[in-house]
């Protein structure tokens, strides 16, 4: 099987505000197995400096498959990357997928959400 790239970008803002969890881009994926790429910029448009988290969802939210969080100063940026992978059954919750982000006071802008669909994926366990 070839892989196949479904996507979405957001160069606009998407505002943020009083940490609430906020769906930045959500895709429609068939069922599959997927490598998971996300990206943004998160700006602090705050006085003071405050944490921000972005993170990937399936099944409805209640599956997280990244997340990450970090630390922002006044009137600055960070770009955050995510990374993961997901199985899509037929018939399951999966098929939407969410790159979400929150912040006390900002914007997330030139956001990118990639599913790469391919044949297997493998995880090796932790041998130490």
């Amino acid at each position: 099987m070839a892989s196949v790239v479904y996507g979405i970008f957001r160069d606009g803002d998407y505002e943020l505000y009083d940490f609430i969890d906020a769906k930045v881009l959500s895709l429609s994926v068939p069922p599959g197995q997927y490598i998971l790429m996300a990206k943004t910029v998160i700006w602090n448009t705050d006085d003071s400096e405050q944490d921000a988290t972005a993170r990937m969802t399936a099944d409805d939210d209640l599956d997280e498959r990244d997340r990450a969080v970090v630390r922002i100063s006044s009137w600055q940026r960070q770009e955050i990357s995510l990374q993961g992978y997901v199985d899509v059954s037929e018939g399951s919750d999966d098929r939407i997928l969410h790159f979400r982000a929150a912040t006390q006071r900002g914007n997330a802008t030139y956001s990118k959400f990639y599913a790469i669909q391919v044949d297997g994926i493998k995880i090796a366990e932790d041998e130490s």
